[in-house]
């Protein structure tokens, strides 16, 4: 991904989660910022480092409870690598 980027998800059953772990690499600097539909409020934002190795990375998560898709923006510069996300 690279600054501007946007991918989604579909679709999952958000049920009194808290928390969203990514697992990332590459030259990138910046947040991936996470949302329920491309454009919507802010419902998570991970700042992202950059790392040769694969690197996890953690913010609380204030979703609410029922089926919605989530989209993964990344601002900043570099480019990263998404391998994996986990919802808490």
């Amino acid at each position: 991904m690279t600054d501007g980027a946007i991918t989604g998800f579909k679709y999952f059953d958000f049920d009194d989660v808290s928390s969203i772990s990514v697992k990332v690499r590459g030259s990138g600097k910046g947040k991936l910022q996470i949302r329920r539909r491309n454009g919507d409020e802010i419902v998570a934002q991970i700042p992202i480092d950059p790392s040769e190795e694969w690197t996890s990375v953690k913010s609380s998560l204030r979703i609410e409870n029922g089926v919605s898709a989530i989209y993964f923006t990344y601002q900043g510069e570099g480019a990263i690598d998404v391998f994996s996300f986990v919802i808490e």
